[in-house]
């Protein structure tokens, strides 16, 4: 596979913050860039990120209501 096909690969990722760091980081967009913005938003609408967050109970952790372990943090 050469460094454009998986330049390609990583751009057509259905994970927005694999495209993301794609487009910054191997690419060099500037963050002002239209598709770097888009990825941006995208990575808080779909993906990882907002499964992660929505577990979140109102006081902003994970633990459940009636956990036996407390967090420490």
């Amino acid at each position: 596979m050469s460094d454009s096909d998986l330049i390609h690969w990583l751009l057509a990722a259905s994970t927005p913050s694999i495209r993301y760091l794609a487009l910054r980081s191997l690419l060099a967009q500037p963050a002002d860039d239209p598709q770097v913005g888009a990825a941006r938003q995208a990575i808080m609408a779909e993906g990882p990120v907002p499964v992660i967050l929505a577990g979140q109970t109102d006081k902003g952790d994970w633990a459940g209501e009636h956990s036996y372990y407390t967090p420490k943090y």
